[in-house]
């Protein structure tokens, strides 16, 4: 059964609760007592109601409710409802309206109006004055220690609306006491009790949500005037977008479906091709929910790498400069002064630079995770644990990655290269995981293959102290802020098949049998941003392995340089990119070029495959444009 907007907005209210448990309740209990009270008492938490006889705000606060929660001055609400034998008696005359709606009654410099606008200031009335009801409770052995959370929370709601006699007619199944609607205080109790108000089916702990009990609708179409979370979630989806209201200000994420952000979603709509409406219909939502996805998968990106990086070691592998090489391969090069490195004072298992089997503690861990998240236990036959100790178990993954890697040494030693390699290409596996999820990709294998980025070199992953890497002569690294500089060149032109030469033509002249017209681009592109010494197969091997990073076509090139001995294509996407080593040898051009034309033939039926998986009854159809 569909939840009411009754139910939505109490349950918004619940999650936006944040003055901590009551006594004698969890976190997902207190909430479920504030829900079921704001939704007898206040239409789900209207702020600023106000009810006939002068009760105020989504608890419907009187006088008295408010000198115990210490908010108003307690001596003159006495002397105010002196001859009245009950406050209600008093209320109906208005006594109690003018009373509240005096400044000089209230406590701290608060106002009623101050209490009408603030949801912290009624919330923590609302906590204070429940804690004490259960504090007399206990006191007065009508609860005890171990009752049932459902019971406490019954109870509660049963003391706020009917008092605490009320409340304690319940317990001892005594008298049945209506208000006037019609409703006893034993509906109150059962409310929680036995869910007579129906949001157990709503309040719904999630775990994602560390018990905040709150539970999305079914994807439906919002529309101005709607109050519940699906709108607070909207909200936030416009926020991450960047949409703004009409005035150029940034929304609330307040679960209110307003002026301000129905011409948010308008503005969404007409920037993204859809139908101006100002309603959320479900195309908007999922349009939106796409694309908050993809902005928090580039906020992430940073963060995630600093995560994986291992003691001592620099937290910018995926920062770039203006020319897109990454930053720790080029730090200082142009200072004129020797690199200063002071040694990170380590412990434990890395005092020896190196971890290995038999030892144990943090930075093992942090080894384990990173190839867990690498994928590692797929290739195995005794999966790793992340439980900081350097077992056979894994030291056979480190062997795993180095053989796959092409590490000098494959002896399941992580030493501080390797551990470079690792947690640079766990990094980058995370981010690329995310990107793929974002945009229902198939998975990867992260770990046997070279999707991510071209052959680990040990020495280039590590820490970029090491001058022995250098550049080609008479090419130097670019500084951070500086282009590459480049010797004079001939026009980039073709390469074919089995030659190296560059003849002095002005465009890439290939077999259009190896190379497609996209791929003759992608290589002009590149070539023309390096200089004559870089031999073509080298630039065919960049084009491929940026390929294979994503980068698909001359479009997505973003700068290229050679650093450090590497010939580097990035992305305009900043932090994805790819080096191919100007140093090792390389396959014939042929080799290349027919590897170029099996990778495009292998995602051409990627494609299709996709494409006829999304339009199963038609798989003729091509993709809509």
């Amino acid at each position: 059964m569909a939840a009411t907007a009754c139910q939505e907005r109490a349950v918004l209210t619940a999650n936006q609760y944040s003055q901590g448990n009551i006594a004698g309740l969890s976190d997902y209990m207190t909430r479920r007592l504030v829900a079921s009270t704001v939704l007898t008492e206040s239409n789900g938490g209207d702020l600023a109601i106000k009810n006939k006889e002068g009760y105020f705000g989504r608890y419907q606060a009187g006088a008295s409710w408010l000198a115990d929660a210490g908010l108003v001055d307690r001596t003159k609400l006495r002397e105010a409802m002196a001859g009245y034998s009950s406050e209600w008696k008093w209320a109906k005359t208005g006594g109690m309206t003018k009373f509240l709606e005096d400044p000089a009654n209230w406590k701290g410099g608060l106002n009623l109006d101050t209490f009408k606008q603030s949801p912290e200031l009624q919330d923590q009335a609302f906590k204070t004055n429940s804690d004490a009801a259960y504090r007399q409770a206990i006191r007065d052995n009508h609860l005890k220690e171990g009752d049932s959370e459902e019971h406490i929370a019954g109870f509660l709601k049963a003391r706020h609306i009917a008092g605490y006699g009320g409340a304690v007619a319940v317990i001892e199944k005594a008298d049945s006491r209506a208000d006037a609607n019609g409703t006893t205080n034993f509906d109150y109790y059962n409310d929680i009790a036995i869910n007579r108000d129906g949001l157990n089916q709503i309040l719904v702990v999630e775990d994602r949500f560390k018990g905040i009990p709150y539970k999305l609708p079914i994807e439906r179409e919002l529309r101005p005037g709607d109050a519940n979370l699906a709108v607070r979630a909207l909200q936030e989806n416009l926020k991450l977008a960047g949409v703004l209201d009409a005035q150029g200000r940034t929304l609330d994420a307040d679960g209110d479906y307003g002026k301000r952000t129905r011409e948010a979603v308008s503005t969404y709509q007409n920037l993204n091709d859809l139908p101006v409406t100002g309603s959320a219909d479900i195309a908007t939502l999922t349009a939106l929910r796409r694309h908050a996805e993809a902005v928090i998968a580039a906020q992430d990106i940073n963060k995630i790498g600093q995560q994986f990086q291992s003691p001592g070691y620099r937290n910018d592998w995926m920062q770039t400069d203006q020319n897109g090489l990454p930053n720790y391969l080029h730090a200082n090069a142009h200072s004129g002064k020797p690199h200063a490195y002071h040694a990170p004072q380590v412990r434990g298992p890395l005092s020896d630079d190196a971890l290995k089997i038999g030892e144990r503690g943090p930075e093992v861990a942090k080894l384990q995770e990173s190839l867990i998240h690498l994928g590692i236990n797929d290739h195995l036959k005794q999966p790793i644990k992340a439980d900081g100790v350097f077992g056979p178990e894994t030291e056979r993954a480190v062997q795993a990655f180095q053989l796959w890697h092409g590490a000098d040494h494959v002896n399941g030693v992580a030493d501080r290269q390797t551990l470079a390699a690792i947690n640079t290409q766990a990094g980058l596996a995370i981010v690329q995981r995310t990107a793929d999820q974002v945009q229902a990709a198939p998975a990867r294998d992260f770990v046997a293959n070279v999707n991510i980025a071209a052959r680990v070199d040990p020495s280039a992953a590590a820490d970029p102290r090491d001058a022995s890497q250098t550049p080609p002569p008479n090419v130097a690294a670019p500084a951070p802020g500086q282009t590459t500089p480049r010797a004079p060149e001939p026009a980039p032109v073709a390469p074919t098949a089995g030659s190296s030469a560059a003849p002095a033509k002005a465009e890439l002249v290939v077999d259009a049998v190896r190379l497609s017209p996209g791929d003759q681009a992608m290589f002009t592109k590149i070539r023309e941003n390096v200089a004559a010494h870089v031999p073509d197969e080298t630039v065919a091997v960049a084009m491929l392995a940026a390929k294979r990073n994503g980068i698909t076509d001359a479009e997505s090139i973003g700068p290229v340089g050679v650093a450090n001995g590497k010939l580097w294509v990035g992305a305009h996407t900043p932090g994805f990119h790819t080096g191919v080593s100007l140093s090792e040898p390389l396959p014939a051009m042929q080799d290349t070029l027919r590897e170029t034309q099996a990778f495009n033939q292998q995602r051409d039926q990627q494609l299709t495959q996709e494409a006829a998986q999304r339009n199963p009854d038609d798989p003729n159809r091509g993709p809509r444009m």
